[in-house]
């Protein structure tokens, strides 16, 4: 539960990498589109005990 804890920590400060300087559209997506896969992987490893 801990190490799920902290892995959420880590993905909910990535969102400061979108701040990035000089970032385009497709690197911007492709930054959110890797969190949002690793928040769905973390939510079903937690669901799954």
């Amino acid at each position: 539960m801990k190490k799920l804890q902290m892995e959420l920590a880590n993905q909910r400060m990535r969102k400061y990498e979108l701040k990035a300087p000089n970032l385009t559209i497709e690197q911007m997506q492709s930054i959110h589109d890797d969190i949002i896969k690793q928040m769905d992987n973390l939510m079903e490893a937690y669901q799954n005990g």
